[in-house]
């Protein structure tokens, strides 16, 4: 479980970097303008913050899990 919670933060965390701006573009599976289309969109952002944030959170919370 540890293993995958640590994969998920990674991707969430690349993610939530990127949008940010403290990272420059990611490479997408699907085409290169897959993950901008997403984060750029309405639902991209929950309470003004990336909704990767939120998901980066909840595998860290998974990751701490005793």
């Amino acid at each position: 479980m540890a293993v995958l919670a640590t994969i998920g933060m990674i991707d969430t965390g690349s993610i939530t970097a990127n949008r940010w701006g403290w990272i420059g573009s990611l490479s997408c599976p699907g085409g290169s303008d897959g993950c901008d289309k997403v984060l750029g969109s309405a639902w991209g952002t929950l309470l003004g913050q990336p909704l990767s944030l939120f998901g980066f959170l909840a595998t860290a919370r998974c990751s701490c899990w005793p």
